[in-house]
């Protein structure tokens, strides 16, 4: 990587909130619109954080991505929604380093997810 900082994983965070652990009125509040990701994308920079995505779906918010701790991405997504920091922060899960990784291979596989959506192949071709 040409950024020295990118290549450090003791940077790279996730904080997050899901169904596990908080309520579908709760998620709402820390729910992230297209027009807030631009909004906070545009705010990253100023504040100190790195290379960054969001997740935003009715069953969890999180927030990945470069920074020095944690506490930074949290501020920055609750800049733009209607929950405070403080509440994310004491609601929040944070992974770190090859935990924060492995979370998102977790979640992009569909392995944290609330409902599995795996159907067999047979079972798909057997109702046609």
């Amino acid at each position: 990587m040409q950024n020295s900082k990118l290549s450090d994983l003791s940077k790279f965070f996730v904080i997050g909130i899901n169904y596990k652990k908080t309520d579908a009125s709760v998620r709402g509040l820390f729910a992230v619109s297209a027009e807030q990701y631009m909004q906070i994308l545009e705010m990253a920079e100023s504040l100190g954080v790195q290379e960054l995505f969001i997740l935003s779906t009715c069953n969890r918010t999180e927030i990945y991505g470069f920074a020095e701790e944690a506490s930074q991405l949290a501020r920055l997504l609750c800049r733009k929604n209607t929950g405070l920091a403080e509440k994310f922060m004491a609601l929040s899960y944070t992974k770190n380093g090859l935990q924060a990784i492995k979370h998102l291979f977790h979640v992009g596989a569909g392995l944290d997810s609330q409902i599995l959506g795996i159907m067999r192949l047979s079972d798909s071709l057997s109702r046609l």
